[in-house]
């Protein structure tokens, strides 16, 4: 297996580890192991490129293997790093393990939370491994899922709880200002718009 897939194995494997995890000790041992992980062949790498070209290898693309995937369409999992590659793997790798610290204390939804956002890392990588145009895009999309789901449920406003419909609601009444007293709650079947007689109801 070559080298640069490590990068796409690493995070299939704590995806496996996370979905058999049972309390949040096992998940935090999931991702501190792969995030570690990461980081090291990260590092492993850089030497590794810097010695190649130390060594004179001016290849355009270095640790270079190709998979034929799909030969009508010259469809193939080709990956390679050059110098930009390289530092964007390591630059990844550090923010995948400082990002499972910063987010160390997350409650509820944190099994979830590691899930996307180690999908979103996979996607990440292999994005940057990536030399072949569909294989880049394809890694590309498997990032942009995760990354719209950790932005929209746990964003920067996120408060920790896990009625995320609750959230949003409580957010539209929040920049509705006044008028979001319109917005109804009705215990054990959701929300509804306020009429006049709801109005009339809560005056008397």
């Amino acid at each position: 297996m070559n080298f640069l897939s490590i990068f796409v194995l690493i995070p299939l494997l704590m995806l496996a580890g996370l979905w058999a995890a049972r309390g949040i000790k096992a998940i935090r041992g999931v991702m501190v192991t792969g995030a570690s992980a990461l980081l090291i062949a990260s590092v492993v790498l850089t030497f590794m490129y810097l010695g190649e070209r130390s060594a004179g290898n001016t290849a355009e693309m270095l640790f270079r293997a190709d998979t034929l995937w799909y030969a009508p369409l010259h469809i193939s999992y080709s990956v390679g790093v050059d110098g930009i590659s390289v530092a964007m793997l390591l630059l990844s790798a550090v923010i995948v393990f400082t990002g499972t610290f910063a987010s160390w204390r997350l409650q509820p939804l944190t099994k979830e939370y590691f899930l996307w956002f180690t999908l979103l890392s996979m996607g990440v990588f292999g994005f940057f491994i990536s030399i072949d145009l569909f294989t880049m895009f394809m890694f590309y999309e498997i990032a942009l899922i995760p990354m719209y789901l950790l932005i929209g449920v746990w964003g920067y406003d996120y408060e920790g709880s896990d009625r995320c419909v609750d959230n949003h609601i409580r957010k539209i009444r929040k920049h509705l200002g006044s008028a979001g007293k319109q917005i109804k709650t009705v215990i054990g079947n959701g929300y509804q718009i306020r009429g006049d007689d709801d109005e009339k109801e809560q005056k008397e």
